[in-house]
């Protein structure tokens, strides 16, 4: 699981960088000569504030379907991707001298995210499992230089690595044909753990507005820490990819 993660973040950093080193040699206006330049106006800034959501498609690990509960037995459905939602709100900051770290960007801040799955109980009745998080993401990364535009907005690929905790506040378990049960509440019976990569292309104007569109995978851990027993006792290993727009402000 942290190898095929480990996998996508090298291959995204990989990327960006290639993309970073080609525009860089290949124009003298590229965005890493300007941020050097002493009349830059944009290195003043040291802070952001962005906030981003999208929609995000979550199936289980195949390696964590069966579930024997004091309700059922459970079986998920394997490779079925669902739609769910997820928003962040981020504060980071920006690091002038990387001549000392590996990466200029750190950032972290709060969101909520929904994670659901088709399962059969052993009577063979369809179901879909839901839960809703509170989450606490905490990520690393490079802002690599692309170009700056004629109307003074900058852009850039954006390359980060995290980590991420997840809360629950509740779940529900009913028919597929059938949603009209209510939610119950599991809020912090468990927590639960991520890994996360993203890979985004972005926009910075001089005046300090951002926004951006991109990527990102999430790899739930299969390690989490257990408080007390949910209502339906299932704990599914969730894969998710959301795609994501943002947008936000810079500051000094």
């Amino acid at each position: 699981m942290r190898k095929k993660l480990l996998s996508i973040a090298g291959f995204i950093i990989i990327l960006a960088v290639n993309i970073s080193f080609g525009q860089v040699n290949g124009k003298n206006d590229s965005l890493n000569n300007i941020l050097h330049s002493k009349n830059n106006s944009i290195k003043k800034y040291k802070h952001f504030v962005v906030f981003d959501f999208g929609p995000s498609f979550t199936r289980v690990n195949t390696n964590f379907t069966s579930f024997k509960t004091s309700l059922n037995k459970y079986e998920f459905e394997k490779n079925h991707y669902n739609v769910n939602y997820d928003w962040s709100f981020m504060f980071g900051w920006v690091f002038k001298d990387k001549s000392y770290l590996p990466w200029d960007i750190l950032k972290i801040g709060y969101g909520m995210s929904s994670r659901s799955a088709n399962v059969k109980d052993s009577s063979g009745n369809k179901l879909k499992f839901q839960e809703s998080f509170f989450k606490i993401p905490l990520f690393i990364g490079m802002r690599l230089p692309l170009n700056k535009s004629k109307n003074g907005s900058y852009s850039s690929l954006d390359a980060n690595v995290g980590v991420q905790a997840f809360i629950p506040y509740y779940e529900k378990l009913d028919y597929v044909d059938n949603l009209d049960s209510k939610v119950k509440d599991s809020f912090c019976k468990y927590i639960r753990y991520g890994l996360s990569a993203e890979i985004a292309y972005s926009f910075l104007k001089e005046n300090g507005r951002t926004n951006s569109f991109g990527i990102r995978y999430t790899l739930d851990s299969d390690h989490f820490t257990k408080i007390k027993n949910t209502n339906y006792e299932l704990y599914p290993i969730y894969h998710s990819y959301t795609v994501f727009f943002s947008f936000g402000l810079y500051g000094t």
